[in-house]
């Protein structure tokens, strides 16, 4: 009496414990989660804008004064990237629950 192939036991196997709706079910429930998770950051940027802004404020100047400024010009990039970063989470959460999702 021969032996199955390893994979006809593993696909057996797979289907026995039903695996492949397991998994399917899991992966709903994780980007369900990744998007209510967006949606409370989208939240917490449009309500804390001004605390963020504040926040971001203090790190660049702290920087800016460790590093006697020879940095200005790059912090201003990375804070303008992070406004942007910022406004766009906001905006796009926004726009998801207009569409009412």
């Amino acid at each position: 009496m021969s032996k199955p192939p390893i994979s006809e036991t593993i696909k057996a196997k797979l289907e026995q414990y039903d695996v492949e709706r397991r998994v399917s079910a899991l992966a709903a429930q994780a980007e369900e989660l990744l998007e209510q998770g967006r949606a409370r950051a989208g939240d917490l940027a449009r309500e804390h804008r001004d605390d963020i802004d504040r926040v971001l404020d203090r790190a660049a100047d702290a920087v800016s004064r460790r590093t006697d400024a020879r940095h200005a010009s790059w912090i201003g990039q990375v804070r303008e990237h992070l406004d942007k970063g910022v406004e766009r989470l906001a905006e796009q959460d926004g726009k998801h629950h207009e569409d009412g999702a």
